[in-house]
């Protein structure tokens, strides 16, 4: 990849005719980019050639046939031109995306006599006094492009007032050429007004070729992408910006697709030509060598530099500065080889209580395809956004050393489960996993969900299992946790299986203990502690043991409902009352709803 600016002057070689100045820009041919337009733009109806109703073809036909004729709706117009009995006229032809030029033929007759056309129109605007317009147009005719075929007219651009052609790529005296990719130049044209300024703006795309036999000539010569910009001349850059290159990636060593372009504009949003553009590239770890340190803005306020990513994979940033204006970047990323892996982990798999460190730190290797080590390879750590996951005190991105190994330490987060970590390295062909747990901290927390207040007729089961559930401070689950439940000694009391006051049970996958309990032959009410190891204090549940049939009251809708403090439940709350057997009991009492708000999981919402 290259960029080369030439001034040509004197003597043409090959064609024997003057050669005026042109700085030439060339890449190779794989090098595309689209350079953005700039700000302060004059409209150019249809310059992309994109509208349907200026679709069409004219010219061609009979020997020395000539014509000027709008092609189909407009706005553009071809002019076409033959030679009375020798040479038919060019073809004109816009369809979608371009205009075309063909046909173009010279014969030899009494000297070498050439046919001709372009596309044109007017615009709307003015010219101004004292103003810089700058021409642009993409130029496709198969082949490469010179500056032999610019001198002698065979493809060109120009801006007209009325008939005359005010400035032109084939007398003009400032105009650039670059290569966009394959046989597509950008074709550009400037043109400064004095003091005096009149008429309006004209825009031509030409082939006019002069004294050159068929086989000299270019077979056709498409144009594309017409843009007009206007401003003041000589005013100072107010902003720079990248107009492409940015973000991209390459492997390391090898030279980045695109190159970094940069855009100069004055405060209009003109490009500024002739403005000194410093890149400056990180001077450690991952960068870029660069084709130039400074680079001189073209006609449109452009400079450009390519680079190649150095030896060591990370992302960057490019800058570019102008003196007196804040500096721009451009992100680029240099990557490892595709045949590099990431392995060899180590600290896998561990555990560590919520919010504590893991005991080893998260570790890999990273080779090349070859199995040799990576130095200077930028490894990021990924864990899980969301739930049980790591956090990285130092970081979550390591460099390799000259052993290929990096290594980062690991916290648990807040929240307990099993969960996996990555390492992996940009381009990489592989990546290391770590199986990470996260354990619940110390009992800290105890809930009753069920089984209270409730009455049970003496000596007979009460209706609800009595159940409590445990969790750390950060509310995660303790499972496999004994609970010790225990009724009063003497008096009202209730006994659990087997025939005990007490008994030890062990919590479930959801910290959830759970025992069922037999009201004793002694009427009353009393408490049930529930206790476990590391509890400031236990848990109580009330019972009452009943010498009268105990009614079981069951819900049968308007279970589950929420609702906001102040507003009604959207359902009517319904229960079911029965006796001991499962009689239906009619009259019952009224009684507190609240009483069985736990039962029936209703919610009030503030």
């Amino acid at each position: 990849m290259f960029a080369a600016t030439q001034q040509h002057k004197g003597v043409d070689q090959n064609k024997g005719q003057t050669r005026r100045p042109l700085r030439f820009v060339a890449a190779l041919a794989a090098l595309a980019f689209a350079v953005t337009a700039m700000a302060a733009l004059i409209s150019v109806p249809n310059g992309d050639f994109s509208s349907s109703a200026n679709d069409g073809q004219v010219g061609g036909g009979v020997l020395g046939g000539s014509g000027s004729t709008t092609v189909g709706s407009g706005p553009w117009s071809g002019t076409y031109i033959g030679v009375a009995n020798l040479l038919a006229p060019p073809v004109l032809t816009v369809s979608p995306g371009s205009a075309t030029i063909s046909g173009l033929a010279g014969v030899g007759a009494l000297g070498i006599v050439n046919n001709s056309g372009f596309f044109s129109q007017t615009l709307t605007n003015s010219y101004q006094a004292n103003k810089r317009y700058v021409l642009n147009a993409t130029v496709d005719a198969g082949t490469p492009l010179s500056v032999g075929v610019l001198s002698s007219a065979q493809a060109g651009i120009a801006l007209t007032r009325g008939a005359t052609e005010v400035a032109s790529t084939r007398n003009a005296t400032s105009l650039q050429l670059t290569l966009l990719g394959g046989t597509r130049y950008k074709l550009t044209l400037v043109y400064q007004t004095g003091a005096l300024a009149s008429g309006h703006v004209g825009v031509k795309l030409y082939s006019a070729p002069q004294n050159l036999l068929t086989g000299s000539l270019l077979s056709s010569v498409s144009f594309s992408d017409v843009t007009l910009h206007g401003g003041p001349i000589g005013a100072p850059p107010a902003s720079i910006g990248p107009a492409s290159g940015t973000p991209q990636t390459a492997v390391i060593n090898t030279a980045f697709s695109s190159p970094l372009v940069i855009e100069v504009l004055n405060s209009e949003g003109d490009g500024v030509p002739g403005v000194t553009v410093t890149f400056a590239a990180p001077s450690s770890g991952a960068s870029a060598v660069l084709s130039a340190t400074t680079v001189v803005t073209d006609d449109n306020g452009l400079a450009q530099v390519t680079g190649v990513a150095n030896a060591i994979p990370g992302s960057y940033s490019i800058t570019a500065t102008v003196a007196g204006l804040p500096a721009a970047s451009f992100a680029l990323t240099n990557v490892a080889p595709s045949g590099t892996m990431v392995g060899n982990a180590t600290g896998t798999p561990q555990s560590a209580v919520v919010v504590q460190p893991f005991a080893q730190p998260l570790g890999v290797t990273v080779t090349d395809g070859g199995g040799h080590a990576v130095a200077g390879a930028l490894v990021v750590f990924s864990a899980p956004l969301l739930g049980a996951t790591a956090t990285f005190p130092s970081g979550f991105v390591a460099l390799t050393d000259s052993n290929g190994q990096a290594s980062v330490p690991a916290s648990a987060n807040a929240v307990a489960g099993s969960y996996v970590v990555t390492a992996s390295v940009a381009g990489g062909a592989t990546s290391a996993s770590f199986s990470l747990t996260n354990t619940a901290g110390p009992v800290a927390i105890a809930i009753p969900v069920g089984g209270t207040p409730q009455s049970a007729t003496v000596s007979t089961p009460f209706n609800a299992p009595l159940q409590v559930k445990l969790t750390d401070a950060f509310g995660n689950q303790e499972a496999g946790v004994e609970v010790t439940f225990a009724a009063p000694g003497s008096g009202p009391s209730a006994t659990f299986p087997p025939d005990g006051a007490s008994t030890v049970v062990l919590t479930d996958a959801n910290g959830i203990a759970s025992v069922n309990a037999t009201a004793n032959a002694n009427a009353g009410v009393y408490l049930v502690s529930a206790s476990s190891a590391g509890l400031l204090t236990d848990v109580e549940f009330a019972l009452t043991n009943s010498t009268s049939v105990v009614p079981v009251v069951t819900e049968t809708s308007g279970q589950g409902q929420d609702a906001n403090v102040g507003t009604a439940f959207n359902c009517l709350l319904q229960l079911k009352v029965t006796d001991g057997g499962g009689t239906p009991v009619s009259g019952a009492n009224s009684f507190p709803v609240t009483k069985f708000v736990p039962m029936i999981g209703l919610k009030l919402v503030a």
